[in-house]
């Protein structure tokens, strides 16, 4: 039987998938509990259409896809030479259920509305929360995460500056290639000046505020890369220091690293932004060193941080060290930073195949997952965690901004 994706999404169960796409897509950004459940109806979907379940022995055939199984896999491996009790690894496996899950969701975004669907509501719910930000400022009152002179919303700053960015460097590839055309053009010019303005200027998300810079310099790399890239290397040379001098909140960000570096060589156990982590680092380090190629197990990392700090009164004990190297090191070894590293390579790798526009976005978004993770744990957290999935499997599953070559012009 041919594998017909338009008879499929006009299919109840289709519609089903294409809703839970958009109600995913809005989560993302908004709520953790409305991209959870959004993600559940889309498995659902797939589970309820025997013609995309049908599609999962090629599906797993597909380099992300099977990253992402290799990835979870290691873990339940790990179980077996880890001394946790069942319920800790089973909570870890269940933490990571998003990579179990990719096949079917893979399978959902081969529906060209659900891909669709998928990256209208991720834009309008990242909208949403740039337009609130902009409201809680103009009013001088914050409201849901939002403080005073630190205006985010919904989640924390890092994850609001996060998502504006990766809206930004796509508008910014939409634009470079030709996909967005006439009344559309000055509209996300407007987006990605308001976005601009709010990440360096009104929100405080260090590691954010880089990785935008970061999508920045690469659209001109990706354009013309010799050329592309001295661009960049130019830009960053006469920008930063503008920015630096215009931005009190870079000034306040980079000021609050010198301090905080300063208290940690005074008292490593300070509970300062920069010198948790450094203590975090230095204790998974040694457990690292322990045991360097397996790792201690699955679902360890909360008993030993707990076991270094008894044994060093300087260290801390935490249930996250802010850096997924680290965490899959500490519970998988060399393996686990392999495993981990080879999901972003596979999605590189996979969109070489894709359309312009589509293959420009992977690099970015695998590149600024691969550096935010450096000083969180995007691949470990729920909202990141979850979403990394759900984007990768959309831009991979095929081309969702048209059906003509680049410069199709989907917006005219």
């Amino acid at each position: 039987m041919d594998f017909s994706p338009s008879k499929i999404a006009a299919s109840w169960q289709g519609k089903l998938a294409v809703a839970a796409a958009f109600l995913a897509g809005v989560g993302i950004p908004v709520s953790l509990a409305l991209e959870n459940i959004a993600a559940g109806l889309i498995v659902l979907a797939a589970l309820l259409t025997p013609a995309l379940w049908r599609q999962l022995p090629g599906i797993c055939r597909k380099p992300f896809v099977l990253a992402c199984l290799a990835f979870y896999g290691l873990f339940v491996l790990g179980a077996l030479w880890s001394p946790e009790p069942l319920e800790r690894i089973v909570w870890m496996l269940t933490k990571l259920r998003a990579y179990l899950c990719a096949p079917l969701i893979f399978a959902v975004f081969l529906l060209l509305p659900a891909r669709r669907a998928f990256f209208w509501g991720l834009t309008l719910g990242t909208l949403a929360s740039l337009v609130l930000s902009f409201a809680m400022a103009a009013i001088g009152k914050p409201f849901w995460q939002g403080m005073l002179n630190d205006w985010a919303v919904f989640h924390s700053h890092t994850y609001h500056n996060y998502y504006l960015s990766l809206l930004v460097f796509g508008l910014l590839a939409l634009l470079v290639n030709g996909e967005i055309a006439g009344r559309w053009k000055p509209v996300a010019w407007v987006v990605i000046l308001l976005c601009t303005i709010n990440i360096l200027f009104m929100v405080q998300g260090r590691t954010a505020q880089v990785i935008f810079l970061l999508l920045l310099a690469l659209i001109p790399v990706l354009w013309r890369w010799r050329l592309g890239l001295a661009a960049a290397l130019l830009g960053a040379m006469v920008l930063l220091p503008a920015l630096y001098f215009s931005s009190a909140g870079l000034r306040t960000g980079v000021a609050r690293v010198k301090a905080d570096l300063a208290l940690f060589e005074k008292d490593s156990r300070q509970s300062t932004s920069v010198g948790v982590r450094l203590n975090f680092y230095r204790s998974a380090l040694q457990m690292v060193a322990e045991k360097p190629l397996l790792g201690h197990g699955t679902g360890t990392i909360v008993s030993e941080f707990k076991r270094i700090a008894e044994t060093n009164p300087d260290s801390l004990e935490t249930r996250n060290p802010h850096n997924d190297y680290l965490w899959t090191a500490v519970e998988l070894g060399l393996a686990g930073i392999v495993a981990l590293l080879g999901m972003m390579t596979a999605l590189v790798i996979q969109a070489r195949r894709s359309a312009r526009p589509e293959k420009w976005m992977c690099i970015g978004f695998a590149l600024s997952m691969a550096a935010s993770t450096l000083a969180n744990s995007f691949f470990m957290d729920n909202i990141t965690g979850l979403g990394f999935v759900l984007t990768a499997c959309a831009l991979l599953a095929g081309n969702s901004f048209g059906s003509r070559p680049a410069g199709r012009e989907i917006f005219a």
